[in-house]
């Protein structure tokens, strides 16, 4: 596996947990555990695929 590879692969993660945060912050249920508690992790996901490009 190639770095090119290996890069891609280890933002797979974040990808999915930043889109699953997206999807818990404009589906909201009222009532539901959503963003409470895994809002600091996503907020962290989409920053770790946002740093690459800011840089």
């Amino acid at each position: 596996m190639d770095l090119a590879h290996g890069f891609s692969a280890a933002l797979l993660f974040p990808a999915v947990a930043a889109l699953h945060g997206i999807v818990l912050a404009s589906v909201h249920v009222e009532g539901a555990v959503d963003m409470d508690i895994y809002g600091a992790f996503q907020l962290c996901s989409i920053g770790i695929l946002a740093a690459p490009v800011a840089v």
